[in-house]
């Protein structure tokens, strides 16, 4: 499922904008990297995408139509969204908190149905995570909190998935396998998975292709191809060995 924008404008007011006249394809299978420096505007993006916040300019399509003749529902069908936040569910446990990605498939009663508790499981042991289903969040480290996270996102079953800087709290080995992992579902599971991230290096190694948001515009790079990182160097005022 492709999600694309055009002619998008975000930010602030019409004298206050982030990003300005952007236009751009996201297709299923591609892990994309969106990068640049703090309130260049990766995460307001985003929550864009999600259908969180109205652009000043544009429109967002999934498949060519507009999300916004889309309802909540729909949308939680199409798109994942996970925030910068920790989750703080103490007397949650990790099933419990997977099933949630179910909620939207539901429906008025809002029981579980046998086929959405194997979607779970199936959600818990593609995470390497079953072993866990029981273990209450609040007992979790980081690392298997955000094993739950995307968990979650697996059961919620949705062909576009958005991440906001979700390695930050992360080990190095943790963050090397987040982004394989994010990699292998992108590929293996034919998703558009979208990562706001300030892991350049990672970054470059692992995703399809990068966005670089920098003064209002956002340059495209395809990972695999690239040497010159004139571009970033700029960007990040040449830290970048």
């Amino acid at each position: 499922m492709e999600i694309s924008c055009r002619n998008l404008s975000i930010g602030f007011s019409a004298k206050n904008r982030l990003i300005d006249k952007f236009d751009a394809n996201f297709n299923a299978g591609k892990f994309t990297a969106l990068i640049g420096r703090n309130g260049s505007g990766k995460s307001t993006l985003l929550k864009h995408f999600a259908g969180l916040y109205k652009p000043l300019e544009g429109e967002i399509m999934i498949e060519g139509s507009s999300i916004s003749l889309l309802s909540a529902n729909e949308m939680a069908k199409k798109i994942c969204w996970i925030g910068t936040g920790k989750i703080d569910f103490p007397y949650l446990k990790v099933w419990e908190f997977v099933a949630l990605g179910r909620h939207p498939y539901l429906g008025i009663t809002g029981f579980l149905h046998p086929e959405d508790k194997v979607i779970i499981d199936n959600s818990l042991s593609q995470m390497n995570i079953l072993q866990l289903k029981n273990k209450f969040l609040n007992q979790c480290s980081d690392g298997e909190r955000q094993s739950a996270m995307l968990a979650r996102a697996l059961a919620q079953d949705t062909a576009i998935v958005l991440l906001d800087e979700i390695t930050a709290h992360l080990d190095y080995v943790h963050r090397h396998k987040s982004f394989e992992l994010l990699k292998k579902l992108a590929k293996e599971n034919n998703k558009t998975i979208i990562l706001a991230t300030h892991e350049i290096d990672l970054s470059l190694k692992y995703c399809d292709e990068l966005l670089v948001l920098h003064q209002h515009k956002i340059q495209k790079i395809e990972a695999a191809d690239y040497e010159d990182k004139a571009l970033l160097n700029k960007v990040f005022e040449g830290f970048i060995s």
